[in-house]
C-alpha cells in the first residue's frame, strides 16, 4: 500500500501562481471561443461571416501546438524548480513510458476535435458543448482524487 507520494523540487508559490494563471486562462477560454463562433459583440465588419466551429477548432488546435512547442522547448533548456537541464536530443531519445503520454494527447485532441463538432451537430454554442463536457469530466477527476487521497492516506 501507498503511505505518501513524494514530490522532488516543490515550491508551493510557484505551483500556486502557476495553477491560478491556469485557472485564468481555462476561465477565458470558453467564454473565447464562443466569441469567435458567434461575435456576440458584433466586433467583425459587417458582411463578414461569422467562423465556423471547425475553421476556430483549427486555429484552436494550431495556436495549442505553438504554445506547446514553445514551452516544452523553453523548460527543457531552462527548466523551473531546479531540475536538472536536458536537451532535445536526449528529449526526442527518451521513449521510456513517453507513449503514454503521445496516447493521452491522441486521445485529448480527438476529444476535444469530436466534443466541438457533435456540440455544432447537436446545435449548441461551441462553448456551452465545451462547458458541458468540462463539468463532466471535471467530475470524474474528482473522484478519481478522492479515490487516490484515500489510498495516500
Amino acid at each position: 500500500m501507498l503511505n505518501h507520494l513524494q514530490v522532488f523540487g516543490k515550491s508551493t508559490f510557484i505551483g500556486l501562481a502557476i495553477t491560478f494563471f491556469a485557472g485564468v486562462c481555462f476561465s477565458l477560454f470558453s467564454p473565447a471561443f464562443n466569441l469567435a463562433t458567434n461575435d456576440q459583440w458584433h466586433t467583425l465588419d459587417k458582411g463578414v461571416p461569422h467562423l465556423s466551429v471547425y475553421t476556430a477548432f483549427f486555429y484552436f488546435s494550431v495556436s495549442c501546438f505553438v504554445v506547446a512547442i514553445i514551452l516544452n522547448i523553453t523548460f527543457l533548456y531552462h527548466p523551473v524548480l531546479n531540475l536538472p537541464k536536458s536537451s532535445l536530443k536526449a528529449y526526442l531519445g527518451d521513449w521510456n513510458g513517453r507513449g503514454w503520454a503521445l496516447l493521452a494527447g491522441l486521445l485529448c485532441g480527438f476529444g476535444n476535435g469530436l466534443q466541438f463538432m457533435g456540440g455544432q451537430a447537436a446545435g449548441y454554442a461551441a462553448a456551452d458543448a465545451v462547458q458541458v463536457s468540462f463539468y463532466s469530466s471535471f467530475s470524474c477527476q474528482y473522484l478519481t482524487f478522492l479515490s487516490v487521497r484515500s489510498i495516500c492516506t
